[in-house]
């Protein structure tokens, strides 16, 4: 290793807050070393207590180290800003914000990160099998804490450290005069969805499909009265189907306002905790940077 690297390596160890648990023994060594090309350590004994110590206690400077890869999943489909799917496929440029922005936090974190895209009920199945390591953007649910974590402070979901703020709406056929009365009324929504609970306490007679491309279609057939879900993604649905467009209007205001997270397995969080929480943290905090906002900005000129 080239000594400019040494010095570069050091200066993330000592920026680096603790926050990436791969450094630590990287750091211990890289400090040594530091310190014996600076001749800070004079006394034989000392160079060689430290030499030993090190031997022993933690890998060799340059001895690869396994890096955790974190498995996200997430409904497919997606071709807006935050998840740019080209074909099926995440593109290697331009993926899109949220992407790009998990990308950066896992690897500033120590990790590597992949996407697997599959309908939302099999992504809950999979985070409670500990089968992959999260999902998003999952809303908070008592039912889904059983086997999900989310970013917490005293056991109160926390706000700052969330993934995405989402507003559901209603969509029905052009040709009926339904409103946001729910009660007694048909309505479809995805598979597992975080507000069917909340739709049936209102009296809606509840009909669940696996996609959002689904829900849309049973309204403008007529079988159902409305589609419930989240409107930036059914929008660019309606864009996209010229029948879909001629058939279906939206209903304002928003039905509901829900909060979405990346939600962790436990199984994943009870052996990588330190990296969930470093995830969670140095995302929320990349959301304030230059970066971030000049990300966004580019995504949103492109649409």
């Amino acid at each position: 290793m080239k000594t400019d690297e040494i010095q570069n390596d050091w200066s993330d160890c000592k920026y680096s807050g603790g926050k990436n648990p791969n450094f630590g023994t990287r750091c211990i060594w890289l400090t040594y070393w530091v310190m014996v090309s600076r001749n800070e350590v004079r006394d034989e004994a000392l160079h060689y207590f430290l030499l030993i110590l090190c031997l022993l206690a933690f890998p060799m400077v340059g001895e690869a180290q396994q890096r955790a890869t974190i498995v996200l999943g997430t409904v497919g489909g997606a071709h807006d800003t935050r998840v740019n799917m080209v074909n099926g496929q995440l593109p290697d440029e331009n993926p899109g914000w949220f992407i790009e922005l998990s990308q950066r936090a896992a690897n500033q974190c120590g990790a590597d990160i992949d996407f697997v895209f599959m309908p939302w009920a099999r992504v809950l199945k999979q985070i409670e099998s500990g089968s992959i390591a999260g999902g998003f953007n999952s809303s908070y649910r008592p039912e889904r804490a059983i086997y999900g974590v989310y970013p917490s402070i005293n056991g109160v979901p926390d706000k700052r450290r969330s993934s995405q703020f989402y507003k559901y709406f209603a969509y029905a056929h052009r040709k009926t005069q339904t409103d946001l009365d729910v009660n007694g009324i048909s309505v479809v929504a995805e598979r597992n969805a975080s507000i069917i609970p909340d739709l049936k306490k209102r009296g809606a007679k509840i009909t669940e499909v696996a996609s959002y491309t689904s829900m849309l279609r049973v309204v403008a057939a007529g079988r159902v009265s409305l589609a419930v879900g989240i409107g930036s993604r059914l929008d660019r649905i309606i864009e996209q189907d010229a029948d879909l467009s001629a058939k279906l209007k939206k209903l304002k205001p928003p039905i509901f306002e829900k909060i979405g997270y990346v939600m962790f397995s436990k199984k994943f969080y009870a052996t990588h905790g330190a990296l969930v929480e470093c995830f969670w943290d140095t995302s929320a905090q990349l959301r304030e940077t230059g970066w971030f906002i000049d990300l966004r900005e580019r995504y949103w000129q492109r649409r």
